[in-house]
């Protein structure tokens, strides 16, 4: 017997210059569907132009894919980063124009089309910098707040992935409640015999459960082994940069007391390259081993949210609790330690930072410390953009938990 499969169409609107996302997103959609398939008979579709778009005619390019896709996708979503697209005979560009389309469905009824936004903060390419696309994009960014809009920004494809997981587990969700809904019974009869549908369903859907519990139970010890991976990763670096504040106050108390004791600026200027030489020392012991930690403490983290995803997305969170610390309480103690950690390395690169500019005139700063200081404020921003993702997580937990605790 073959059983109904629902599908849940995602179209994605986005300029040429994010084309490393888009391909990111199939990916995405294909892992994902080999699980959604088998436990929750849902299967996410890819809407875009170059794949459900054949050629044609019409007022323009824009309007053959219009007519082509039309309305017929519950998720939106769209990505920008320095370009806003080109120019239709009806809007601005195509993506923005794909975007009103979308948002007028929203406005007229918002359970019939979920959008989401996602904007890309690094850097442009000095070679692919268009200032009047970039004001454009910014503009639009603005006017999205406004139109009460919430976008999400990231800094690099891995960031994307970790979040748009995050964020279709939660979508598959509540396609799938919205899909499933009991149709209304007109007599006692058809109440009666939809009630034995519904029962034979959900006892068909719980033995699928339990058939696949060794594989969810696997999925749900390697969150655990995952988030303990990263946390240790993450402590190797918090002691390293312990060490390293050490000897910075160190250099300070040294440094202060050449400065009051003193007086010949020989003698200082000697003084003050020892202690550049021992703070260089203790700064490429402490790069070294971010080198080797920071890979692992990236790839356990991005095995949890994979992982997390998965088991978000086909309602499997309560397979995991098997007598150990429950994973919504792991992610938040470990949410709590990685806001310390952020905010200590922060305190870090402003003392190293403040502590080299006094013993080292800026225009004299060696190459190491330039790069040295440069390479902190990239792990900053790191640490921040992964604090901001287990933030996700963890709501996404919380309301995910709340709704079960309604429907028991």
């Amino acid at each position: 017997m073959i059983s109904k499969e629902h599908i849940v169409r995602i179209f994605v609107a986005s300029p040429c210059d994010v084309s490393e996302e888009r391909n990111c997103l199939k990916r995405i959609i294909q892992e994902m569907n080999v699980l959604l398939s088998r436990i929750l008979k849902l299967r996410l579709e890819l809407v875009c132009s170059d794949t459900h778009v054949r050629p044609g005619f019409g007022s323009d390019p824009q309007d053959v894919i219009n007519t082509q896709i039309g309305d017929e996708y519950e998720i939106f979503i769209g990505i920008m980063w320095s370009r806003f697209g080109t120019p239709t005979a009806r809007d601005e560009s195509g993506t923005h124009e794909e975007f009103m389309r979308a948002y007028n469905r929203y406005k007229a009824n918002p359970s019939n089309v979920h959008m989401m936004l996602y904007f890309r903060n690094s850097d442009v390419p000095m070679e692919r910098v268009n200032k009047t696309q970039l004001r454009k994009v910014r503009s639009f960014k603005s006017a999205v707040g406004k139109m009460g809009g919430f976008y999400r920004e990231y800094n690099d494809i891995l960031q994307f992935e970790q979040l748009v997981k995050l964020h279709l587990a939660e979508e598959v969700q509540y396609w799938h409640k919205s899909l499933e809904k009991r149709p209304r019974a007109s007599s006692r009869q058809e109440e009666t015999l939809l009630n034995k549908h519904v029962s034979r369903v959900q006892k068909k859907r719980k033995q699928e459960l339990l058939a696949l519990v060794s594989e969810i139970q696997k999925i749900a010890n390697e969150i655990l082994l995952n988030t303990k991976n990263a946390v240790k990763a993450r402590k190797r670096i918090a002691s390293s940069s312990h060490k390293l504040t050490e000897t910075v106050h160190e250099a300070e108390t040294k440094f202060e007391h050449i400065e009051k004791r003193f007086r010949n600026p020989e003698n200082k200027a000697k003084v003050r390259q020892e202690l550049a030489e021992t703070l260089e020392a203790a700064m490429r012991r402490d790069k070294n081993l971010i080198e080797r930690e920071q890979p692992k403490y990236r790839k356990a983290v991005a095995k949890v949210i994979d992982r997390m995803s998965m088991l978000i997305s086909i309602g499997a969170i309560s397979f995991s609790h098997d007598k150990r610390p429950s994973i919504d309480d792991l992610v938040s103690i470990t949410e709590r330690e990685m806001s310390y950690w952020t905010i200590r390395e922060r305190e870090l690169r402003e003392g190293v930072a403040d502590l080299v500019s006094q013993i080292i005139p800026t225009a004299n700063l060696p190459v190491f410390f330039r790069s040295y200081l440069n390479y902190l404020e990239m792990l900053c921003q790191e640490y921040s953009a992964i604090l901001c993702i287990w933030r996700d997580l963890r709501g996404v937990l919380t309301r995910y938990m709340a709704e079960q605790a309604n429907t028991k």
